[in-house]
C-alpha cells in the first residue's frame, strides 16, 4: 500500500512537471508572440508619419506563401534614413519572415539614356558594396545583386515573395520598369519615397517654375519631415533561399571581373580618389561640416576655393539621404545664415528639380519640357551670328579659346565633377559655340555632373 502511495505520487509528481513545463512553454510562445504584436503595433505607428510617401502600385493581394519581404533596391542604396527599407522590415515582421534585398545592375538600353561607364558603375559598385556590409551587420539582411533585364529578374525574385517594395525613381524609364514589374508578378507591390526630403506630390499637384513658388510649400512640411526614420529590426533571421541560375554578381571580385560581364563604355575611367558609398559620404560631411561650412557663404561662388560640399555624386546614386546631410548641418555651431544658405540649395533647388521631372516624365529630356520665354530666346539665338564654331570633339578636349571654359571641361572629363557656379557659363558657352541648339543640347546631354 505504502509503495503504492509512493508510486502514485512521484506519479503525480512528474505529471504536474510536465504539465508545469508545458504551461511555461505556451506562457512563454504566447508572451513572445504579444511582445511581437506590440512590436508591430509600434513599427507601424512610426511608419505613419510616412503615409504619404507609400504608393500602392497594384491592388493584389500579399503571398501568404512567400519567403520573404523582396525590398527592390534602386534610387536609395543605403541603410540610414531609408523609409522603404524601414517598410520592408516592418512588412516582415508582419509576415514572420526575412528581408531579401536585391540590386539589378541594368544590362538592356534604357530609353535616351547614355550607356553606362566605367566611372558611373565603379562607384556603383562601391557603393553596393558598403551596403552590403553594413546591411548584414546593422539589420542581418542578405543583399543580392544581379545583372541583366531589370524588370525580368525583379519579377523573377518576386515569385517567391510575400510582397514587393521598391524605393522610388523618378526617372521615366524607373516608371516603365514598375509597370512592366507589376504587371508580370502576382504579389502586393509598393513604391516607397525615400529619396527627397518631402513627397512630391505633397508639396504640388502641379509643376513649379521657379524656386520662389515652391519654397513656401516644401516649408510647410519640411521640419516633420526632418528627423531620422525608426530602425526597424528584421525579427525572422532565417536566411532567403533563391535560385542557383540566376545571374548573380559577387561583390568580392574586382571592378574589372564584374564590369565584364555588362555593357559598359570603358573609354570613361573611375576617378582613382572617389570612392562611393555611404560611409564615405559620411566621412565627406564631417569634414565639410567641421571646416567648410563655416565659411560656405563666402567660399562656395569661388571655383578655385573647393568652398562645396563635394557631395553631389553621393546625393546623385542615393548613397546618403538630404535629410541626414541637413540634421548634421542644423548641428553644427555655424551661422544660421551660412546653414540657411546650404539647405536653400540642398533642399528647395533639389526638390525643384524632382518637381520637374515628375511632372514631366515624357519630356523632361528634350527641349519640349522649355517654357515659352526660353523657347523663343533659342529662336532668337539660333539666328545670331558666332565667332566661334567648334566641333565636338574640340569641346570635349577642352581646346577652345577660353582657358575657363577648358578648364571646367577637363575637370569633368578627368575628375567627374565640375564647379556649381561654373556649370551655367559652361552650358551657355556650348550654346554660343555651335551650329544650332539641337547639336548643342544633345552633346550637353552625355554628360552628367
Amino acid at each position: 500500500m505504502t509503495l503504492a502511495y509512493l508510486c502514485f505520487g512521484i506519479f503525480w509528481r512528474l505529471r504536474s512537471e510536465k504539465e508545469l513545463l508545458a504551461n511555461f512553454r505556451f506562457q512563454f510562445i504566447y508572451a513572445e508572440m504579444a511582445e511581437s504584436n506590440v512590436a508591430t503595433d509600434t513599427q507601424q505607428q512610426s511608419m505613419q508619419l510616412y503615409e504619404k510617401n507609400i504608393h500602392p502600385l497594384n491592388v493584389k493581394p500579399c503571398n501568404k506563401k512567400g519567403m520573404y519581404v523582396l525590398y527592390w533596391v534602386q534610387a536609395s542604396p543605403r541603410v540610414k534614413f531609408n523609409v522603404a527599407l524601414e517598410l520592408a522590415c516592418q512588412k516582415a515582421n508582419e509576415h514572420q519572415v526575412p528581408v531579401l534585398a536585391c540590386y539589378v545592375m541594368h544590362t538592356g538600353k534604357l530609353d535616351n539614356f547614355p550607356p553606362e561607364t566605367e566611372r558611373r558603375c565603379a562607384f556603383m559598385l562601391d557603393g553596393l558594396r558598403d551596403l552590403e556590409k553594413q546591411l548584414k551587420k546593422e539589420r542581418n539582411i542578405d543583399l543580392v545583386v544581379l545583372y541583366g533585364e531589370c524588370e525580368i529578374l525583379i519579377a523573377k525574385l518576386a515569385e517567391n515573395c510575400c510582397e514587393l517594395i521598391v524605393d522610388a525613381g523618378y526617372m521615366r524609364y524607373q516608371n516603365k520598369w514598375y509597370d512592366e514589374v507589376k504587371n508580370k508578378i502576382e504579389c502586393k507591390f509598393t513604391k516607397v519615397e525615400t529619396n527627397v526630403v518631402v513627397p512630391v506630390e505633397l508639396v504640388s499637384q502641379k509643376e513649379e517654375f521657379a524656386a520662389h513658388t515652391i519654397r513656401r510649400k516644401i516649408w510647410k512640411y519640411a521640419k516633420q519631415y526632418l528627423i531620422e526614420p525608426e530602425c526597424i529590426m528584421v525579427i525572422a533571421n532565417n536566411k532567403p533561399l533563391i535560385s542557383d541560375n540566376l545571374p548573380i554578381i559577387d561583390l568580392s571580385q574586382s571592378d574589372d571581373i564584374i564590369l565584364a560581364k555588362l555593357n559598359v563604355d570603358m573609354t570613361v575611367k573611375k576617378v582613382a580618389n572617389i570612392h562611393g558609398g555611404h560611409s564615405e559620404a559620411v566621412k565627406l560631411l564631417e569634414n565639410f561640416v567641421s571646416k567648410k561650412l563655416p565659411d560656405y557663404d563666402k567660399l562656395r561662388n569661388i571655383p578655385g576655393l573647393d568652398g562645396q560640399s563635394g557631395l553631389s555624386p553621393y546625393i546623385n546614386f542615393g548613397h546618403i539621404s538630404t535629410v541626414e546631410i541637413i540634421l548634421q548641418v542644423n548641428k553644427s555651431t555655424a551661422n544660421k545664415s551660412v546653414k540657411d544658405a546650404f539647405v536653400e540649395q540642398l533642399l528647395v533647388r533639389r526638390e525643384l528639380s524632382m518637381n520637374f521631372v515628375h511632372y514631366n516624365s515624357e519630356n523632361y529630356d528634350s527641349l519640349k519640357c522649355l517654357p515659352k520665354w526660353a523657347t523663343d530666346t533659342l529662336i532668337l539665338q539660333a539666328v545670331a551670328k558666332r565667332d566661334y564654331i567648334y566641333t565636338s570633339e574640340q569641346l570635349e578636349k577642352g581646346e577652345t579659346h577660353d582657358h575657363y571654359w577648358n578648364a571646367c571641361q577637363l575637370e569633368l572629363v578627368y575628375e567627374g565633377r565640375m564647379h556649381g557656379y561654373m556649370r551655367m557659363y559652361w552650358g551657355k558657352k556650348v550654346l554660343e559655340w555651335t551650329a544650332n541648339v539641337n547639336i548643342a543640347y544633345n552633346w550637353l546631354m552625355q554628360y552628367e555632373i
